[in-house]
């Protein structure tokens, strides 16, 4: 019988500061803009000659635009030593992988390549909205709200986070704040092991200690037991230092290279929106690369796995580096202001802009439009909309102050200076008939018998 062993990294970047006198929570304007090349380059040792097949799942950068952070890639190239078999998949979270499989992998080394291009982009003066809390749900597809629910490694029905999240923020009306008291309690009370027993939630809370992968569990923890959707990032963040005026001496954040983890946010009015629990609010910097999505760590990062018929001698061994030449960084930000908001050193985007005008966004059943609800928009901005129709359902019109705009999925306002609204009606998808008469029941059975 042939057996089936796995592997999986685990992701553990380390924060540095190189000026560490006493915490605040430090906000900043402007914008950070880098571009680049990173080479991932992967080594397997194959101890002998008894494996029946080794698999390779590798996980691949992501292209992303969210409100305030986008990431592009370009001249993605895979090279593969052997003659592997190579599949691409996408997971349920939206995810790439590539899966590399060896059949009879002779002893010996087995190397995989990977090289492309990144390009990121951080816009620190994108307003927070000030979106009701408690946070309403009702009415959201699950690619949402599959982000409410608790997991093996994020245990957010657990007492010790529905307790904690009750008592952080059952006195606050809005989300924004809400997060902040969340976020901050994180940030305050745990402290940085680079090697914990499990990077579990439960485990982190009671020892108050865990890596980068340790914060993003809890904090998805916390925040989905307040009721609030979010979701793990994973990638690799780089090691370059930067200046940060302030006050007073300035700062210089930097990451310390290496796999990472963080969290994504959903705002109702604004979408899916980036924190890193050990150390941003709404916003992530430039200085890393994203490489997939999922309710927790398990199952989104690369790992090796191998099958046999006999018992080897030995087994596989994984190792890898990751090469990192910058091609430019830019950062433009401005100090603002620091608070004793939170005790550990912290930054935050600029506070929420004085909303001028509200845009009303309304959907039947059938789909969804993001935003949704009431949106605060400030004056000589834009907004766009996206509509998204469910399984079995089309776009039946979409009407922008009572004025029909037709089917379009999106719908951007423009210079917005007035109030407005924008609804949108699904209608069902129509079943089209494929055959007739006293045959269309065995085409039915036909199709059944094949599934």
């Amino acid at each position: 019988m042939k057996k089936r062993f796995k592997i999986t990294a685990f992701i553990s970047a380390i924060l540095l500061f190189s000026s560490l006198a006493w915490g605040a929570l430090y906000y900043y304007s402007g914008t950070m803009e880098s571009t680049f090349e990173m080479t991932q380059s992967y080594v397997i040792a194959v101890p002998n000659d008894n494996l029946t097949s080794l698999t390779f799942t590798l996980a691949l950068p992501e292209e992303y635009t969210l409100p305030n952070n986008s990431q592009s890639i370009t001249g993605l190239n895979i090279s593969y030593s052997g003659d592997p078999s190579v599949e691409d998949y996408t997971d349920v979270y939206g995810s790439h992988f590539k899966e590399i499989i060896w059949t009879n992998p002779a002893r010996g080394e087995i190397n995989v390549t990977l090289n492309y291009t990144v390009s990121s982009f951080s816009d620190w003066d994108v307003p927070m909205p000030d979106d009701v809390f408690p946070f309403d749900s009702s009415g959201l597809p699950y690619t949402i709200t599959q982000y409410l629910q608790p997991t093996e490694m994020v245990q957010s029905d657990d007492p010790a986070f529905t307790d904690l999240a009750d008592n952080l923020t059952g006195s606050l009306t809005t989300q924004r704040e809400a997060l902040k008291a969340i976020i901050g309690w994180i940030m305050d009370n745990i402290d940085y092991q680079g090697s914990p027993s499990s990077v579990d939630a439960l485990t982190t809370y009671n020892l108050k200690t865990g890596n980068c992968s340790s914060y993003a569990h809890i904090a998805l923890a916390v925040v989905r037991a307040a009721g609030i959707p979010a979701r793990l990032v994973h990638g690799y963040a780089l090691s370059k230092r930067y200046e940060l005026l302030t006050a007073g001496d300035p700062l210089y954040p930097n990451w310390g290279q290496g796999t990472h983890a963080w969290i994504e946010v959903y705002y109702p009015s604004l979408g899916w929106v980036p924190y890193d629990p050990q150390r941003d609010l709404h916003h992530i910097d430039t200085h890393r690369v994203i490489w997939g999505r999922g309710t927790d760590t398990q199952g989104i990062i690369s790992d090796t796995s191998w099958t046999y018929d006999s018992i080897p001698a030995g087994f596989p061994q994984s190792y890898w580096r990751v090469y990192v030449t910058w091609i430019d960084d830019s950062i433009d930000l401005s100090f603002i202001k620091s608070t004793d908001e939170i005790d550990a050193i912290s930054y935050s985007s600029a506070e929420p802009s004085i909303q001028d005008y509200t845009i009303t966004a309304t959907g039947e059943i059938g789909g969804s439009i993001l935003p949704s609800g009431s949106v605060g928009v400030s004056e000589g901005t834009s907004r766009t909309f996206t509509i998204t129709p469910r399984t079995g359902y089309l776009i039946q019109d979409v009407s922008v102050d009572g004025e029909s705009q037709g089917a379009v999925s999106s719908y951007t306002f423009d210079n917005i200076s007035a109030d407005h609204t924008i609804e949108v009606e699904f209608e069902a998808q129509p079943v089209v008939s494929t055959s007739s008469g006293s045959g269309s029941s065995c085409f039915i059975d036909t199709v059944i018998n094949r599934w």
